[in-house]
C-alpha cells in the first residue's frame, strides 16, 4: 500500500479546496485530458486553470494517479488470473482422478475377465454318453487386450498427467459375462 507521502495526487498543503476540486476533474479525465476540459467542466478560466495547474504540478501529479490507477487494475487482473488459474487447476485434478478412477475399473473388469475361459464347456449325460457342449463367451483376447491399453493409458496419463483433461477417452461398453443360450427348436 502507498505510503501517505507518495500520494502526490492528493490535496496538497497549500493548494486550496477550490483548486484542488479542479486538480481532481483533471486527473478523473484520464489520458484524454485537457485543461480546457476542465475549464468547460468547472466554469473556471484557462489562464487560472493553467496557474494552479503549474503551481500544483498537476501534469506530474496526474501521471502518478494514472500510474497508480494501472497498478489497481494490474493487481485486479492478477488476482482474478489466479483465481482463474485456481479454478482450472481444480477442474483438471478432478478429471485426473476421474480418469484414474475409470482406469482402475477398467484394469479390475481386465483381471475378471482372465479368470472366465473364452469357451463355456459343459459335458452332459444324454443317455449314457457324455456330450460336451462348448457355449461362445461374448468377449475375446482381442478385447481383453484393448480394455488393458485403455486402463493402462488412463492410470498413466492420470498419475503423469499429460494431457489430463484434454484427451478424448474413448466409450468402452459395458462387459456383460454371460451364458448365451441355444436358439429355441422350431416346431
Amino acid at each position: 500500500m502507498m505510503s501517505e507521502r507518495t500520494r502526490l495526487w492528493e490535496r496538497r498543503p497549500n493548494e486550496s479546496a477550490k483548486a484542488y476540486e479542479a486538480a481532481s476533474l483533471y486527473f478523473s479525465l484520464g489520458a484524454g485530458r485537457s485543461l480546457k476540459e476542465v475549464s468547460q467542466r468547472c466554469t473556471k478560466g484557462v489562464s487560472l486553470l493553467k496557474r494552479w495547474s503549474a503551481r500544483h504540478q498537476w501534469a506530474r501529479r496526474a501521471r502518478l494517479y494514472d500510474a497508480h490507477l494501472a497498478a489497481i487494475e494490474q493487481k485486479s487482473r492478477e488476482r482474478l488470473a489466479e483465481e482463474v488459474a485456481r479454478v482450472w487447476m481444480r477442474r483438471e485434478q478432478e478429471i485426473r482422478e476421474r480418469e484414474y478412477t475409470l482406469a482402475d475399473q477398467i484394469l479390475t473388469k481386465v483381471e475378471h475377465m482372465l479368470n472366465f475361459p473364452l469357451a463355456k464347456q459343459r459335458v452332459e449325460d444324454e443317455s449314457g454318453r457324455r456330450v460336451t457342449i462348448v457355449q461362445p463367451i461374448r468377449w475375446t483376447m482381442f478385447s481383453v487386450a484393448h480394455l488393458a491399453t485403455t486402463g493402462f493409458e488412463l492410470a498413466h496419463q492420470a498419475i503423469l498427467n499429460e494431457h489430463a483433461s484434454h484427451r478424448e477417452v474413448n466409450e468402452v461398453e459395458h462387459w456383460v459375462l454371460k451364458e448365451l443360450k441355444p436358439p429355441a427348436p422350431k416346431s
